[in-house]
């Protein structure tokens, strides 16, 4: 007599590598970054699995993505990021010998942050959540990903701190200034009332710190206004530079100049890293540099 076993199907890499991203608590956008890859990876190798192939086809498609004169050198390393993911997380090959696999030397930019008076001038033009929400950016000096997902329950007035949900889960507390207390205490109150407006009228309530216009139904039915999103803060800022003729102005210039503002007022680099989430203090370095320019120019050798 012949039985036949029901045997659950294996998950699609797709949703394996998702799925060990999330148990890590990377971002849903890195997720997405690394599943790019990989699917590039397959079609690079004629759509073959990844299981069926191994280092030298990893260092064949780097290698050949290296000698792109258009590919960025952190674009690189992201690729090599990914499929190292893949290979030791996901289909758990843990060799040593991967961390032999070529990386691409990456150069870090100059770090330009903005004067006082052009951020002043840039900040003037930011209105509305997304302007209160690169107010944060520069003030607390978080990643754009990281404010646009911020809780109400992140803000803690009382302390003076923002709790921050960082890279890799990376929990961590970032001072509030006296200057933005007043309008988070205000938002506060503005998106407890919109939660309570959509609920009374049967929706459910957003859960984000910052709310966007966008209605949409989750997996129960349940029409939910959507967070802000990170694009659309982009644009504000985008719009604003262009009014302030300041092409250099960008979210990650705001970290800049929150970091050298810190360097610069004398606050330590560990405490500067820690405030930043950088996992490594080189990284922090980074930012020294135009702290001391400006130092050294408050000297005049040929007075």
């Amino acid at each position: 007599m012949n039985t036949t076993t029901n045997t659950p199907a294996a998950p699609r890499l797709v949703e394996q590598l998702r799925q060990a991203c999330a148990a890590r608590h990377y971002s849903d956008r890195t997720a997405e970054i690394y599943w790019w890859w990989t699917a590039r990876f397959i079609r690079h190798n004629d759509m073959r699995h990844p299981s069926a192939l191994g280092m030298d086809d990893v260092s064949r498609f780097l290698a050949d993505l290296y000698s792109l004169q258009h590919v960025a050198p952190a674009t690189q390393a992201q690729a090599r990021a990914a499929l190292l993911f893949l290979y030791r997380v996901v289909l758990g090959d843990d060799r040593q010998a991967w961390n032999e696999l070529p990386a691409p030397r990456v150069t870090p930019a100059p770090v330009q942050p903005l004067t006082a008076s052009q951020l002043r001038r840039l900040l003037g033009y930011c209105n509305g959540q997304a302007g209160l929400v690169l107010h944060v950016l520069a003030g607390c000096g978080l990643r754009l990903s990281e404010a646009v997902n911020l809780l109400p329950s992140s803000i803690d007035l009382e302390a003076g701190r923002i709790r921050v949900y960082g890279k890799g889960g990376v929990t961590r507390m970032v001072p509030i200034p006296a200057s933005l207390r007043d309008a988070l205490a205000d938002h506060l109150d503005c998106r407890a009332r919109e939660d309570r407006a959509d609920m009374g009228r049967g929706f459910g309530a957003c859960g984000g710190l910052f709310s966007g216009s966008a209605m949409k139904a989750d997996s129960d039915g349940v029409v939910t206004r959507q967070p802000l999103t990170a694009r659309q803060v982009q644009r504000t800022i985008e719009a604003a530079a262009e009014a302030c003729h300041l092409p250099q102005a960008h979210c990650h210039a705001l970290r800049h100049g929150y970091a050298t503002g810190l360097i610069a007022a004398g606050v330590d680099l560990r405490s500067v890293q820690v405030v930043l989430g950088h996992s490594d203090i080189r990284t922090t370095v980074r930012y020294t540099h135009t702290a001391a320019v400006d130092e050294a120019g408050r000297v005049d050798l040929l007075a």
